[in-house]
């Protein structure tokens, strides 16, 4: 957003890198003010951290999508342009090469250093850093030989992108085979353990069977969206836009619950599970409050920054008012989702939202919907369902708590 913000204003491309680099290091020394000063988790501050980076993105970019095409940037500008035409087909190439060259420089020259080397104490960042480097410099002259010398084009970047990325791998795990102590990696005794690989299985496959199913949901609510013009498929892409923004600040204490309750777990500090669930359902409450009623109340003002059609505006602020207005409800329904699967129950949730969320939809667009085919019909079925779905989702989370409560005299 920063490097965006300033070549618009047209500052030097080349002058953005350093800048950029420092608001990075700002954000990175908030994050480490949050977790020390404010005693607050390391996994959490860099949560609080990414959310608060969305909405100062924006703010700095001004709007979600900047188009660049007519800006002069690190690859197109005047001096790129002024290089020799034999050298045209690498420009890019060469831009990559000197940066990559100029990163690593000067993290060497850090790592030397006090502060360098306390954190070298407290982990190895420098074989790594050799890698990467080898990886990129790999890849730079790789993408010289099959793209000027063998005519390959973009299958000769990706080619080259493969390799570099190979012979990393290869490099980290040769390193990891030669290490002595608990990090040493003997591929004579690499195997598949059955408890844990069951465990990943239980947990990831009925995540993923859930995106899936989502993803194929919302593709026949789009056709429905689809149905009413284009000016409400432009207030709806607009709307969705603005609703990521509060989605993802909820998302971040979905991902909490499901953090925490699983350390609570494996520690079998059953006491502390309810408070990290209440904890987690206050903040998305207020959350969903302040962003999501914030988005409804203002959507007229938020979404001039994607169009000036009045049309378009009234039917995404229609959007607006239904979906963050109600959004808390989605933020409720994920982290009770995600304290059952903290508390080891992956498939139970799944189940509940495929039925809740999508299975609910479906039947709403085949059967409510064609009743009265209006935007109003088809959006308000996004808190209907999330409603339906957090009370089952409850439901279950109570029932979960009582059996978890009866074994606690027997671990505490």
């Amino acid at each position: 957003a920063v490097t965006v913000a300033l070549i618009s204003r047209g500052v030097n491309p080349y002058l953005t890198f350093p800048i950029a680099a420092l608001c990075g290091a700002l954000a990175g020394m908030c994050t480490g003010l949050i977790h020390v000063k404010g005693k607050v988790r390391d996994l959490l501050s860099g949560i609080i951290m990414m959310t608060a980076l969305y909405t100062i993105n924006y703010r700095i970019a001004g709007k979600s999508n900047v188009p660049m095409f007519s800006m002069k940037t690190a690859f197109d500008n005047d001096f790129i342009n002024s290089l020799p035409a034999g050298l045209t087909p690498v420009r890019s190439l060469l831009v990559i090469l000197i940066v990559s060259l100029a990163c690593k420089f000067l993290l060497d020259a850090y790592l030397c250093t006090r502060s360098g080397f306390l954190l070298r104490a407290v982990g190895d960042t420098k074989r790594p850093l050799y890698c990467l480097a080898a990886a990129g410099i790999i890849n730079v002259v790789l993408n010289l030989v099959f793209v000027i010398g063998f005519s390959m084009s973009v299958a000769g970047v990706a080619l080259a992108t493969i390799i570099s990325q190979t012979v990393s791998a290869l490099l980290v795990t040769g390193m990891l085979v030669r290490e002595k102590g608990a990090l040493r990696l003997d591929l004579r005794r690499l195997a598949f353990h059955a408890g844990t690989l069951k465990q990943i299985l239980l947990i990831g496959l009925p995540a993923g069977l859930q995106s899936t199913v989502f993803s194929l949901s919302n593709v026949v609510i789009q056709s429905s969206i689809n149905s009413f013009g284009s000016m409400v498929v432009a207030g709806n892409s607009a709307s969705s836009n603005l609703e990521g923004f509060v989605y993802t600040a909820m998302n971040a204490f979905a991902q909490a619950a499901v953090t925490f309750t699983s350390q609570n777990i494996g520690a079998r500090k059953y006491h502390n599970l309810d408070r990290v669930i209440l904890n987690c359902l206050l903040c998305v409450v207020v959350t969903g409050l302040v962003l999501g009623g914030g988005a409804a109340l203002a959507g007229h003002q938020l979404l001039r920054f994607y169009s000036s059609d009045t049309a378009v505006i009234a039917t995404g602020a229609e959007r607006l008012r239904l979906i963050c207005g109600f959004y808390l409800l989605c933020g409720i329904m994920d982290v009770l989702a995600s304290s059952l699967r903290g508390l080891g129950y992956s498939v139970l949730p799944m189940v509940v939202s495929l039925v809740g969320v999508c299975v609910l939809r479906l039947v709403w667009i085949a059967t409510i919907f064609q009743l009265n085919r209006t935007p109003f019909m088809l959006y308000i079925s996004y808190p209907i369902s999330w409603a339906l779905t957090a009370l089952v989702h409850l439901a279950c989370l109570l029932v979960v708590r009582r059996k978890l409560r009866q074994k606690q005299p027997q671990t505490i």
